[in-house]
């Protein structure tokens, strides 16, 4: 509507050429009578009142734009409740298995850790973590040494920002954790070590669409934090059975 201003009396300064007052607006909207569906933005800037038993048409369309944007913010309120519910439960299983790390007395016991809290607890399929700072008869199924970490099945993946969440074929998903699947999995991926490379953790699902590359790498990253400091203070340590 180019050329007019609005206001809540009748208007008398001219502009463009043009004496603007309520009739003249009026026979704007009358010779335009789609222009609110072009401008539908104005509509929930206006104020009209409704009687009761008066039907007018603004004042309905009115309400179905606020009742769209109430749907809307429910929608992306309950998106949000939603994220936060799925924190919550990820970050107990992430305290869960710290403390678990934390109390473990030697290698073996980060092992159990690894095969209890880790794949059952997250629901995975499987996990493995490669460590260079033991001794290679230090292997258990989870833990196992590796002398050189870039040598490990798909390090590279993980090479420029430290962890990889996505796609595995079948053959990588066998090379990296030592079980065949007849498709498609998932897998996440962080290195240990800040500074220097200690090892590299894997965490393995058969389901393609368990750990995907737009997943959040916080608990991952943190979990892999812990991880390598409990390795490096026990790597040195004999296990329970070597004692006896």
């Amino acid at each position: 509507m180019s050329g007019l201003r609005r206001s809540d009396h009748a208007m008398s300064e001219p502009h463009d050429g043009l004496l603007l007052n309520d009739a003249t607006v009026a026979g704007y909207l009358r010779s335009h009578p789609d222009f609110f569906e072009r401008m539908p933005a104005l509509i929930s800037e206006l104020s009209l009142p409704h009687d009761a038993g008066q039907a007018v048409s603004l004042v309905e369309r009115q309400v179905s734009i606020l009742r769209e944007r109430n749907i809307d913010m429910r929608q992306r309120l309950s998106e949000l409740l939603g994220a936060a519910n799925d924190n919550d439960t990820l970050f107990e299983k992430t305290r869960t298995l710290t403390l678990a790390l934390v109390a473990a007395p030697d290698l073996e016991a980060i092992d159990a850790v690894l095969a209890t809290e880790l794949i059952e607890g997250f629901s995975a399929d499987c996990a493995v973590c490669y460590f260079s700072q033991a001794h290679p008869e230090a292997s258990h199924p989870h833990l196992i040494y590796a002398e050189s970490i870039q040598e490990v099945p798909l390090f590279h993946l993980t090479q420029g920002t430290g962890i990889s969440c996505g796609l595995l074929r079948p053959d990588e998903f066998e090379a990296l954790f030592g079980t065949r699947t007849e498709s498609e999995g998932s897998a996440a991926i962080v290195q240990l070590g800040h500074g220097v490379l200690l090892g590299m953790l894997a965490i393995g699902s058969k389901d393609p669409e368990r750990f995907s590359p737009d997943m959040g790498t916080l608990f991952v990253r943190f979990i892999g934090d812990i991880l390598a400091r409990r390795l490096v203070v026990l790597a040195t340590r004999p296990s329970a059975a070597d004692e006896s």
